[in-house]
């Protein structure tokens, strides 16, 4: 039972420390050139393969969900409708620190971008996907605030799985239209 207490006690720095562990082994493989084939499946099938010009509006529309103009209007909501303490300072907080270890980490990996069939215009380091990492972190607070503040069930399980919807989306949108690799997700 002690060992159960402890678990549940830590489950916060128990979580933080696989979720860095992992981290650190996709950031050796992304180094090192391991994951390629990784990167060439998923390419081949969502950009070769799967492209439809209908598809790519919906794929353009999830991938600005975690444009800055977007995260703006999204952080001013949560300023303005979430409970808790401080609601709008632990957004602030969270949307800096991401953007700040995303740029920290595209200048340690420096990896470029896909050539090829890139639908939009980017510019930058590919590893780690920036909009990627800032609609996991925002959405994730999001689903966080409504699992800890919402009483109801059912909107509470809706809204969090829509977030979680919006967080996977980003990331397969970034890969369809061409601007970065798989593993940069």
């Amino acid at each position: 039972m002690r060992i159960r207490e402890i678990l549940q006690d830590n489950l916060t720095y128990i979580v933080v420390a696989i979720s860095a562990v992992v981290f650190l082994a996709l950031l050796q493989d992304v180094r090192s050139d391991d994951i390629l084939r990784l990167d060439a499946t998923a390419y081949s099938f969502l950009v070769l393969k799967l492209r439809r010009p209908w598809l790519t509006t919906i794929m353009e529309g999830f991938s600005n969900l975690s444009s800055p103009i977007v995260m703006g209007g999204m952080f001013l909501m949560v300023v303005a409708f979430a409970p808790g303490r401080r609601p709008g300072m632990c957004a602030a907080i969270n949307l800096v620190c991401v953007v700040g270890i995303n740029q920290v980490l595209k200048y340690i990996v420096h990896r470029p971008r896909p050539d090829g069939f890139r639908l939009i215009s980017e510019v930058g380091y590919s590893f780690p996907s920036g909009h990627s990492m800032v609609s996991m972190a925002f959405y994730g607070l999001c689903a966080w605030m409504v699992w800890t503040y919402e009483r109801d069930r059912v909107v509470r399980w809706l809204c969090c799985l829509a977030f979680g919807l919006i967080i996977i989306f980003v990331g397969i949108s970034r890969i369809y239209l061409g601007v970065h690799y798989a593993s940069d997700v």
